[in-house]
């Protein structure tokens, strides 16, 4: 019995110092990044998830901690301004313009110099920079935020992909609330056309817009006849 219990002390002393190496492992430079991306990773998925869900306060703490871990790994490649990208726009659709601000920005700069100042990528934190410019009706600094997201998109992705739906009708809307009817109109045209080559939801949302803008300019005709293609289109859904 006793030979057994030192026999069992002298499995567990050596299990121990067996361990110490893997510890001592992944305290080196690499593996701890690797670690670090790893949460990153997992924290930044969640909080994306809790972001379409609706849930801006889970989402806000999830990538906040991806964001620290990111930090500390001293990675700085795109998915540093993907993680920004996704708090500010957490911040955006939660109303808290002031936050969101300074981390879209950050965004933009970081995407810029990782990605090049032309790169797709940047098309959606542009627009919702443009989207935050124009709830704080700051129409001066949002046009050429949604203009370039409009150039971006045109150059790389094409004049037709859906993606550029959402700041054109972003520009649409900008338009119309300073009163600018005929530029309003201009891109309400172009909304349309790319959201019907996309067979996209939004052209329903469109195309109400333009009854507003017919009914607002006086075209009642051209706005009965807007009605009368939405209520067709949504028969059709």
């Amino acid at each position: 019995m006793r030979m057994l219990v030192t026999l069992m002390a002298v499995l567990v002393l050596f299990g121990c110092a067996a361990e110490e190496p893997k510890k001592a492992e992944l305290g080196t430079p690499q593996n701890s990044e690797k670690n670090l991306m790893r949460f990153w990773e997992s924290h930044y998925n969640e909080g994306e998830k809790a972001f379409f869900l609706g849930n801006y306060e889970y989402a806000e703490k999830e990538l906040k901690l991806a964001l620290q871990n990111i930090d500390r790994a001293g990675v700085t490649d795109e998915r540093l301004g993907k993680t920004y990208h996704r708090l500010g726009s957490t911040y955006l659709a939660w109303g808290k313009l002031e936050e969101s601000e300074p981390l879209l920005r950050k965004a933009l700069k970081l995407n810029s110099n990782a990605l090049g100042s032309e790169n797709p990528e940047l098309l959606k934190t542009l627009n919702n920079l443009g989207k935050l410019y124009m709830a704080q009706g700051n129409w001066t600094n949002a046009k050429p935020m949604l203009t370039r997201a409009v150039s971006i998109g045109e150059e790389s992705l094409g004049k037709t992909h859906p993606e550029l739906i959402v700041p054109l009708i972003n520009l649409e809307i900008l338009h119309y609330e300073q009163a600018k009817f005929d530029e309003a109109e201009e891109y309400w045209e172009d909304a349309l056309v790319v959201a019907q080559m996309n067979n996209n939801a939004k052209q329903i949302v469109i195309m109400e817009n333009m009854i507003e803008l017919y009914k607002k300019t006086g075209r009642d005709k051209e706005a009965e006849e807007m009605t009368q293609r939405v209520a067709i289109l949504a028969k059709k859904d």
